[in-house]
């Protein structure tokens, strides 16, 4: 099964409870996915040297210089 083991997924699920209960409250069945994919990104970089912001700036540079025809990326108007 990989590196995933019960220990794994039960710190996750620990983090992703505790997080919505400090800063969402609740959450509906909709948006669930969204939640669990933000604190899957979260999770990721939790140890990273740098600002979750500046990692994620870099993401979404890097992913304008892969596909510039994307116009969210572009900084002059059209």
């Amino acid at each position: 099964m990989g590196d995933t083991n019960k220990s794994t997924i039960e710190r996750f699920l620990s983090f992703v409870t505790r997080g919505i209960g400090r800063v969402y409250h609740s959450v509906s069945k909709k948006y669930l996915q969204t939640y669990l994919d933000e604190y899957s990104f979260r999770c990721n970089r939790r140890n990273a040297g740098q600002p979750m912001f500046t990692s994620l700036l870099e993401q979404v540079l890097s992913g304008c210089r892969n596909n510039p025809l994307q116009l969210s990326c572009d900084s002059q108007p059209a």
